[in-house]
């Protein structure tokens, strides 16, 4: 869908597993963020070892505007939601970001692996946070969801850059570098 048919919701996708995806950072980011914007959403897709305390811990936070959905097909969250959020405190590569942003939805995470500076070109494609600083995370997620041009110009961008790393793309590339 084009940017402009994305309802006002943040995602996230991803293993319920705090050591590695840090959600329980985005909570907290949460609290801080969509309490400020109430008629803001947050989904979190997946399942995992922490998703009991994750329940709770949204709980103890007061957060009304959040729903764990559990473990299903992830391609309707990313069609309706204008943010996806990743809280990562390190990932390989993180196909979500560009599954994200084939479906126009901007990107951001913690600026903590190597792999993200190739994915979201900050300010042009996504934003990313510096590592692990929860508030400024906070400030920067709050300032997308109540800036809609800068979302719609990064929606706009994200699915081009995305297509880089296609399947397609990446065998292109690897074919290219061993015929040489």
């Amino acid at each position: 869908p084009l940017p402009q048919e994305k309802e006002q919701r943040v995602l996230f996708v991803g293993r319920l597993d705090n050591s590695v995806k840090g959600v329980d950072r985005l909570l907290r980011i949460w609290a801080r963020a969509g309490k400020s914007l109430p008629d803001w959403h947050l989904d979190i897709v997946g399942d995992g070892p922490d998703a009991a305390a994750l329940k709770e811990l949204a709980e103890r936070l007061r957060l009304s505007n959040v729903s764990f959905e559990g473990f299903r097909n992830p391609a309707p969250y990313y069609r309706r939601a204008s943010i996806f959020c990743m809280t990562s405190t390190f990932e390989g590569f993180g196909l979500v970001l560009p599954e994200a942003m084939q479906h126009g939805c901007v990107p951001m995470a913690f600026n903590s692996y190597a792999a993200v500076r190739d994915l979201v070109i900050p300010g042009k494609t996504g934003i990313l946070a510096p590592p692990f600083d929860e508030e400024e995370y906070a400030r920067q997620l709050l300032r997308l969801m109540q800036d809609a041009p800068l979302r719609s110009a990064m929606a706009q961008a994200g699915p081009q850059h995305a297509a880089l790393f296609s399947p397609a793309n990446v065998v292109r590339e690897w074919n290219s570098l061993l015929q040489h």
